[in-house]
Parts: structure tokens; sequence; C-alpha cells
């Protein structure tokens, strides 16, 4: 046993058993015959590990495997788990209370496992998937890798599951099947990647699922397909699919998430410490490298990340920021509150965005800055804005409240810029439940600034303030939760790009003019927006059809009467106005089932009379 593994009382040591350094150990633990404890594991109090098992082991690589492994957190167990004989749990994952872990189990990292859950005899969890309480894995089951099990769900014994949804190509969409709260999957059945069985519902057994199930169906065959059901002594009859569809559900991604995030709030709580501590910290450091390096700093809102990105660059009174008329109010909001005044270019009519062409004749000897916004998605054109930057001497920014985990050539958020504004905002590609945002640069003195403005202009005393500042810090509980999401954000993403490409395959020949995707840009989907002449027209009849569609956005910037100061006019901006009339945007989200989509794709042909 290491000297700096801590052990509780009354605690039971097998032979041959192996702790190794700064392992935490609870009371009256058995630890049975060549049990072996790997570094900073964290037992509870009545743990019990029979002969043979290995906890807290850390993934290796062997060369050739897809996901690169990375150094995890300590695997940790809560009280009264029970492990059987010659299980391997890795770093990473955690098990509740009352689990109990069957021989020869197997779970991988980044696994998390609700209280009074099984996971049978010879069960294999892969990496990245969440067991909710009380859900029963039987004996041989294979749960693949990002898939979750909600609470209440069984999962009978020698269940296949599958995660690669374009194995064999160059593609990779991790995306695990999805078994919703009470849903019973029999003996021997295959989940293909990605379905998603409904609450309720049953799969019987050796059925092969290609699609999702919807709640309360009971399916069963080779492909698995609807079985009618008899209710109140009536006719047989197979249930009515389910309608209607949100445009966005931020609640998904929380729900799917809800042990793991409860247990984040539950470790701040525990540290008593709420503002700007240790989460922040990592989420900081995470995020910057998920935007391709550099530096971050939480703050309280993207529009807060705008203002103090230009803050602190020094753009203010007499300072004029080039930036687009097609855009959410936020981004001429901050360069007012620093004092500089919005100069806006219009946008291409194909992408919504900025372009060298439109920016260039904008700038004058006034011009310190140039604003891009990577709208619903899609960066723009990095490399030109740069290129006219550089020529003109001035800043460029990015308003990437929309874009987090979008690319350039490779390149992301904060890379090619001065610096960029995200936001946590609960319907963002990464919510928070609240408010949030942060700001990704480059630059280590700018991002001490920051740091600084952000509290108050506090320097590196106590109550000693270097200039006036705000009140605007990330908090720790948020910060928490999103380093939870943020492990999720790829296959949230991937999911995304999937869902898009369904539209573009359903609705390609329509009288609609789709999104474009440059072939230079990682779009992520933030909104998938669509051109619809008769625009109206067809958001009332998807939302007499139970389809929400929204309208981003029904004003361009130069025409908003808090901007009437500006001095601009109807017709300065002609294709950010036309925009303005024909934008609709339509459901898109992770967790949309394909039925739904197929819905929403079936009523836009319907309207088009197709």
């Amino acid at each position: 046993m290491d000297p700096s593994a801590v052990l509780g009382a009354r605690c039971t040591l097998g032979h041959n058993v192996v702790i190794h350094a700064d392992v935490m150990v609870g009371d009256d633990v058995d630890l049975g015959d060549n049990v072996v404890v790997c570094r900073g594991t964290w037992l509870g109090d009545r743990v019990r590990v029979q002969a043979g098992s290995v906890l807290g082991k850390q993934p290796v690589s062997n060369g050739r495997m897809t996901r690169v492994p990375v150094a995890h957190p300590p695997l940790r167990l809560g009280n009264d788990v029970v492990v059987g004989a010659c299980c391997v749990l890795f770093a990473g994952s955690s098990l509740e209370a009352g689990v109990l872990v069957g021989d020869l189990a197997t779970v991988r990292e980044d696994v998390h496992v609700g209280c009074d859950s099984i996971v049978g005899r010879a069960v294999v969890v892969e990496l990245n998937t969440t067991i909710g309480r009380r859900v029963v894995l039987q004996s041989g089951s294979y749960i693949t890798g990002d898939s979750i099990v909600e609470d209440d769900a069984f999962v009978g014994p020698e269940v296949s599951t599958s995660n690669d949804k374009y194995m064999g190509t160059r593609r990779v969409l991790y995306a695990g099947p999805h078994i919703e709260a009470f849903a019973r999957i029999g003996n021997n059945a295959t989940l293909l990647p990605g379905v998603r069985i409904g609450a309720r519902a049953v799969v019987g057994a050796g059925a092969v699922v290609t699609r999702d199930v919807e709640p309360d169906a009971v399916v069963a065959g080779v492909p698995a397909r609807p079985i009618p059901t008899r209710g109140d002594g009536g006719p047989a009859a197979a249930p009515e699919p389910r309608q209607g569809c949100p445009l966005m559900d931020p609640g998904y991604t929380d729900r799917s998430l809800k042990s793991e995030l409860l247990m984040a709030v539950e470790r701040v709580i525990q540290r008593g410490r709420y503002i700007l501590d240790r989460e922040v910290d990592a989420l900081e450091r995470e995020v910057a490298e998920c935007c391709g390096g550099g530096h971050a700093v939480g703050v309280a809102s993207g529009t807060d990340a705008l203002v103090l990105l230009l803050r602190a660059f020094d753009i203010g009174p007499g300072d004029e920021v080039v930036t687009t008329p097609f855009t959410f109010f936020a981004t001429a909001e901050a360069i007012l509150h620093v004092g500089a005044r919005p100069v806006f270019a219009d946008v291409d009519p194909r992408t919504f965005l900025l372009t060298g062409q439109t920016v260039a004749p904008r700038i004058t000897p006034r011009t310190k800055a140039i604003l891009a916004v990577h709208l619903f998605g899609q960066m723009a054109d990095m490399a030109e804005l740069r290129a006219i930057a550089d020529r003109h001497r001035l800043r460029l920014f990015e308003d990437a409240c929309q874009a987090i985990g979008a690319r350039w050539n490779g390149r992301g958020i904060g890379e090619l810029g001065d610096g960029a504004a995200l936001s946590f905002y609960p319907t963002k590609n990464l919510g928070a439940p609240g408010d949030g945002g942060m700001v990704v640069l480059r630059d280590a003195d700018r991002t001490a600034r920051i740091k600084r403005l952000r509290a108050h202009g506090t320097g590196a005393a106590k109550y000693e303030h270097w200039e006036i500042g705000w009140n605007s810090r990330l908090d720790e509980i948020q910060a928490a939760m999103l380093r939870v999401k943020l492990q999720r954000l790829q296959a949230w993403t991937e999911e995304r790009i999937a869902i898009a490409d369904r539209y573009a395959n359903g609705l390609g020949d329509l009288p609609l003019r789709l999104p474009v995707r440059q072939p230079e840009a990682r779009h992520v989907y933030h909104l998938y927006t669509v051109l619809a002449e008769r625009r109206d027209e067809l958001k009332q009849a998807l939302a007499t059809a139970g389809i929400e569609a929204g309208v981003y956005y029904p004003i361009a910037l130069h025409l908003q009467p808090a901007l009437r100061h500006l001095g601009y006019q109807s017709g300065d901006f002609p294709v950010a106005e036309r925009l303005c009339g024909e934008v609709l945007s339509i459901p898109l989200y992770p967790g949309l089932r394909q039925q739904a989509q197929e819905y929403v794709i079936a009523q836009i042909r319907r309207f088009y009379g197709t």
C-alpha cells in the first residue's frame, strides 16, 4: 500500500491487495484477494470488492485506436457498491451508491452508473456512456460507447449494441443507442447506432432495431417493426405516431446527463467555493483546447464576452468597428457599450456572412476593428478577413456565440482572429442551465486584462482596483456542468451535421434555398435556416402541423429603433433586409428523432405540393 493512501476504519484487505498512491477508502470496506486499486481511486463506505478485480485502470493506446486516450480523473465508487470477482473498472467513471457489478464485468472510462443499478455478469459498458438509476443490465450484454440508458430501464441477457454510424469510412460519428426510462429490451436483441428506444417501449427477444421506437410501442422481428396492441377490449391497433416537433430542446442534453450533472453540482457544493475557483479554471483550459489552443476567460454571458474583448483591446470612443447588420442585437450593442460606433457591411446572400468584398469599402481612417459573426454555426472566411485586417492594421474579432466547435480550413475559433466571444446561453450548442460566456484569445497580456476587468478591475492584491471593470464572472456551478457537457460536444455536433444532411437530402428539390456549407468550413449547425419566399405562410402551415419554426432575425440591425441615431435607412443593406423577410429556422437539435425529422420534411413537402 502506498503511504499516501488513506484507509477508513474497520477495512478488511485480502492477500496480495495493491493500493496505489492517493487512494481514498471509506469505512467498513472489504477488498478481496489480488485486488488492485489504482492511483487516486475513491471508495465510499461499505464497498465490497471480490477477488481479482482492478479499480481505476487508465486506458492504454495500442497505436490503432480511433480515440486517443487521455488521462482521466480517478474512479469513484459510492457507498454500498458491490464489485464481483475479476472485474475491471476504468478511471474517469463513477458508480453511485448501491450499484452491483457482477463477476467479469468491464466498465470503461467516463461511464456514469446511477444508484441501485445492476451491471450483470460479463457485461461490458463502453466509454462515455450514462446509465441511470435502478437500471438492470443482465449478463453478457454489450453496451457500446456514447450510449444512454435512462432510469428504470431493463436490458436482457446478451443484448448487443453498436455506435459507429459510418463504419468502414473516414467519417466518424459515435452515437450509441438511447434507451429511455422504463423501456424493456429482450434477450439477444440488437440495437443499431443512434437508435432511440422510447419510454416504456418493449423490444422483443432477438429483434434487430434499425430505427427509433416510439414511446409505449412494442416491436419485434428482423428488422424490428411495431406489433399491434389491444387496449380496453377494443380491436388491435398500431399506436399512432406522435406528431409535432419543437424548434429546439435544450433540456434534452440536460436530461440525458442528469446524474452526471447532479454529481458535478454536488462536487461544487462539497467544496463550498462558488466564484472563480477550480471548475472555472478547468473549463477555461478545456474550452481553449477545444478551440485550438491559446487562452480562455469565463464571464457572465456572451454579450459580456464581446464587451470585455473590445475593452481589453482599447476599442472605445471615436473608434469604428465594421460588422454585420444581420445578427443578434448584442453584436452592435457591445460595440456601443464601449463607446465605439458600429459600421455595418452587407452580407453574402448565400452564407449570410461578412465577406472581404463587403467589408473593405466600409473601412475609414476611424476604423479600428472588424467584428465577424459566425452566424448559425458557420465561420466567416477568416483567412480573407485576416488579410484585410492586416492590410489596414485593424483588429479582427469573432462573435462566435453560435459556433463553438466550428472550423475554417482546420483552424478553430480564436486562431485566426485577435479574440473571440462564446455564449453558453441554454439554447447554444454548448449551453449552460443559465447565462454564461467566454472570451477565447491567444494574447496572454490581454487575457490577464480581461480577467481583471471581469472582477471590478481588481489587481493581484485583494481590494486593489487598477481600472473600472465589471461584475462579470462565470459561476462555478455553471462551469462544472458545462465541463460535463463539453465532453459530449463532439458527438452532439456530429449529430447536428447528420440531421442537416438528412434535411439537405429531403428538401433539396423544393423551391427553398437551403444552408450553404462552404468547403473550407466545418458548419456546426446551431440553427438550420432556409430561405422561403412565402416564409410566413410556410411558418403558419408548420405551426398548424405542430412544428415549431423560428425567424432569426426579422429586423436588420440598421433598422432597429434603438439604433436610429446611426443614421441608416431602409435599402442601405438590401441583402440583409431581404434575408430578414425570408429566413426560417426549422427543428434541429441533438436528440431530434429521425421519425420527427421525417415528419417535418413531409409537412414542408406537403406545403409545396410534392
